[in-house]
């Protein structure tokens, strides 16, 4: 059984750092794409020419404003001509909700990362209790030793087969744990 509970927080403690591992990516790839190419330590939160659809009005052969719509960045190469945009909105996935989602993640993979740390702990601490249970048992004779070892066995196998109820309603009703 401890080596499945061992095997069990290595398990958890690989997920952590395989999460941690792709948040630290994401968080890369959004520094990567929001740094400012001007003010590298600082980050350009506007759009990208390329992330704009634009409707615009573009004078025909005729003389006639006719609507038409097109990405910013082609606009922008044919500057020569006459466009008036009236509006302008993000096609893609905005980089900036992005870094803000992975930056939740980022929170919710360290509150994972502190249960764990904290169940470990408790984990450990059990195991030292536990010890140190054994070895004053050990001093007594042996059919004391035996006697308390069994019922220590026994009150261990209920806690962990209801949670660790078990223990405590034993207590409530009047019967010892040990």
């Amino acid at each position: 059984m401890a080596r499945r509970r061992a095997v069990r927080r290595t398990d958890a403690l690989d997920d952590v750092g395989r999460s941690l591992e792709r948040v630290k990516k994401l968080m890369d790839a959004c520094d990567a794409w929001l740094q400012d190419p001007d003010q590298p330590d600082r980050y350009d939160l506007g759009l990208r020419a390329s992330e704009c659809s634009v409707l615009y009005e573009e004078e025909d052969e005729n003389g006639v404003m006719r609507r038409k719509h097109a990405q910013l960045s082609t606009l922008l190469g044919r500057l020569g001509g006459r466009i008036g945009v009236v509006s302008a909105a993000p096609r893609s996935p905005d980089v900036r909700l992005l870094l803000l989602k992975t930056a939740q993640e980022l929170r919710q993979c360290v509150t994972a990362a502190v249960d764990l740390a904290k169940a470990l702990s408790d984990y450990q601490a059990m195991e030292q209790f536990q010890q140190a249970i054994l070895e004053e048992i050990a001093k007594t004779d042996a059919e004391s030793a035996r006697r308390i070892a069994e019922r220590v066995r026994n009150c261990l196998v209920l806690q962990l087969s209801d949670g660790g109820t078990a223990a405590v309603s034993a207590r409530r009703g009047g019967s010892s744990v040990l």
